[in-house]
This record gives structure tokens, sequence and C-alpha cells, in this order.
């Protein structure tokens, strides 16, 4: 990804299922894999496309540094 490409993505607060991936750095699949275990960012959807608000993934990603502390 080019460094303009990711300066766009830190401006957006509504993000697609791939973009939400690359900031948390995990593969889209990981994300899929934690909704289906009901573990992964509330998102909610446009027709059949998942979206995640800027904070409902800073929420998941601080819960997940939380859990790894402990």
């Amino acid at each position: 990804m080019k460094p303009e490409e990711i300066e766009d993505i830190n401006r957006l607060t509504v993000l697609t299922v791939r973009q939400a991936a690359r900031i948390a750095n995990v593969a889209t699949g990981t994300l899929y894999r934690r909704w289906q275990e009901g573990t992964g960012p509330e998102f909610f959807k446009i027709g059949k496309c998942r979206r995640i608000t800027r904070p409902a993934l800073n929420n998941w990603m601080a819960k997940l540094t939380r859990a790894a502390a402990k």
C-alpha cells in the first residue's frame, strides 16, 4: 500500500473490512472468524457489505490489548 493510501485510510471514520484489517494488522479472514465467534468489532451493513466505524475498531483493538496484558 502506498503512503498516500495509508493517509487516506487514517482520515476515514467508516471503514471497509479490508481497511479495518489493514489498520488492525490482521487478515480479513481473522475479522470474519472473530465475528463468527462473537468477538469481532461492532459493524453495520450497507446492503451485503460490512462497515466498521473507527471508534468501534479502536475499542475492539483496545479490548484485545487489555486482554493480552492480563
